[in-house]
């Protein structure tokens, strides 16, 4: 049995930040929920989860931004992206559909 379909994918999901805070999100507020001596700060969930969600933003907004920077920055190099991408694929794709023949 390959596990690396699995595994490959999960170890991915764990090196996301923001896989992780909204997981301690969750968490927390189930600890919250199910330990007694943590209902007194049962009220201020509310503002760790909305804390969470203005991280996750910030972090949307960084990766956003690095993507941005490393665009190409003149049509032509657009193109030849486009192109080389283009090409690629072609190479890649099978000669005849699945199923024929």
């Amino acid at each position: 049995m390959d596990v690396k379909p699995f595994v490959t994918p999960l170890v991915a999901l764990f090196k996301s930040r923001k896989f992780l805070i909204a997981l301690a999100v969750v968490i927390m507020a189930v600890l919250v929920h199910f330990v007694p001596t943590l209902q007194p700060v049962a009220d201020q969930l509310g503002y760790v989860v909305l804390l969470a969600l203005f991280l996750i933003a910030g972090i949307t907004v960084e990766d956003s931004a690095a993507k941005w920077a490393a665009r190409p920055t003149t049509t032509k190099e657009a193109l030849r992206d486009l192109i080389l991408e283009a090409l690629e694929e072609a190479s890649t794709e099978p000669d005849e559909p699945e199923g024929a023949g």
